[in-house]
């Protein structure tokens, strides 16, 4: 069997082969840096959901490390509990340019800034960035 690569539609020099081939390794480690006393970032990286959550924790806010561990935990939340189902809720409204697993992702995000909100709220804790990629 011979494969073909085909050019990606991004202005980059990568090529990639079709997704069928690509098999996906992931690993993940965060560090303090040389500033902080303590490490403020969150990771997830879950095969099972094909999920992968980075966390940044703001440095100089209180409790940073929390609001990262919430937003982790409320993406995976989401996105687990939105995976085999039908009846899936969308609180944000459904993007219909993006796909299903985009609006997954992108609806797990929002919710997870409206629980840090509401944490933040009760128990005066800082922020946390949380992108997503889809």
């Amino acid at each position: 069997m011979r494969l073909r690569a085909q050019k990606s539609t991004l202005q980059t020099d990568y090529w990639r082969l079709p997704s069928r081939f690509m098999a996906i390794e992931a690993f993940g480690t965060t560090d303090r840096g040389c500033v902080r006393d303590e490490n403020e970032d969150r990771i997830l990286v879950d095969d099972s959901l094909g999920l992968y959550v980075v966390c940044d924790g703001m440095g100089g806010s209180k409790h940073g490390e929390i609001a990262a561990e919430v937003a982790v935990g409320a993406v995976r939340y989401y996105i687990d509990s939105s995976r085999d189902r039908y009846d899936v809720s969308w609180p944000f409204g459904y993007a219909f340019e993006l796909s299903l697993d985009a609006n997954r992702l992108a609806t797990g995000v929002r919710l997870a800034n409206r629980e840090i909100w509401r944490t933040g709220e009760q128990s005066q804790i800082g922020r946390a960035s949380c992108r997503e990629r889809v």
